[in-house]
């Protein structure tokens, strides 16, 4: 009787997952992508502010604080891309959604000259390149705020 049990639970659970439609699936995806996005730009914020405090402070050198940056610009490149392509390609059928990706595009944009004005920085020490960082700094943050939903405090 335990088995017969068994098997009906594992049944039911297993078909359960089959009463979705593609759409509420899709939904389901799309939700977690974006929420994925979110973290992200988030995380790639915080890792490249993370990254020049730590070259002021001389905890990472020039060079290597650098080479971080230019990591995050060359995911930054890629997934600039890949946002990019669902616009173009069309893959994305709700326009809320293409919405959502045309708002993110912009906000990689700034963070990666964010990392680039940093980068300048550090191989030239002129204050204006500081100044572009501070500058793409604020406006990142400010669409981090409005993309997340996050109350903003202007500094």
């Amino acid at each position: 009787m335990k088995k017969i049990l068994f098997t009906l639970s594992l049944l039911v659970i297993t078909l359960s997952g089959f009463t979705q439609t593609c759409e509420e699936r899709e939904g389901k995806l799309l939700e977690m992508v974006g929420s994925l996005s979110s973290l992200y730009i988030y995380n790639t914020y915080t890792t490249i502010g993370s990254v020049c405090d730590g070259a002021v402070k001389e905890v990472y050198t020039d060079s290597f604080a650098t080479a971080i940056l230019e990591e995050q610009k060359g995911m930054l490149d890629l997934v600039i891309e890949k946002m990019n392509g669902l616009v173009m390609n069309k893959t994305l059928k709700d326009p809320s959604d293409v919405n959502y990706v045309n708002s993110l595009v912009p906000l990689l944009t700034g963070l990666k000259k964010q990392a680039q004005a940093y980068i300048d920085y550090m191989q030239t020490k002129e204050d204006s390149h500081k100044t572009l960082y501070s500058t793409a700094r604020k406006s990142n943050w400010k669409s981090i705020c409005e993309i997340m939903d996050i109350p903003y405090k202007e500094e």
